[in-house]
């Protein structure tokens, strides 16, 4: 799952996904491709390195779990650490790249 995301000056500054499949109690394995402008810190957490830069960025992945479900499957995006109450993030143009059987449903 790719997800490019932005925030404003003062938006959050930490973000993790989460899966109904495990009642969402765990991070999913994050990575981050050439972003330098992103890292990965304690367990799974994407961090936004940079105060300076509010634009759009690409290169968070969380890596899906590889077993197969017979339900449904929601994900929960969860951001933390905004520097001000009127700080703004936002995701948009999640892809999921692999295979998947069944309906795919967003809200």
């Amino acid at each position: 799952m790719l997800l490019p995301l932005q925030r404003s000056g003062t938006g959050i500054r930490s973000y993790v996904v989460r899966t109904s499949v495990d009642g969402f109690a765990n991070n999913l394995p994050a990575s981050v491709t050439t972003n330098t402008n992103l890292s990965v810190v304690g367990t799974n957490e994407f961090f936004w390195n940079s105060d300076a830069i509010t634009s759009a960025q690409n290169g968070s992945t969380i890596t899906l779990f590889g077993a197969t479900s017979t339900t449904s499957v929601s994900f929960r995006f969860y951001a933390w650490n905004s520097e001000a109450g009127t700080g703004t993030f936002s995701i948009d143009n999640v892809v999921f790249d692999g295979s998947m059987a069944g309906t795919v449903t967003g809200k």
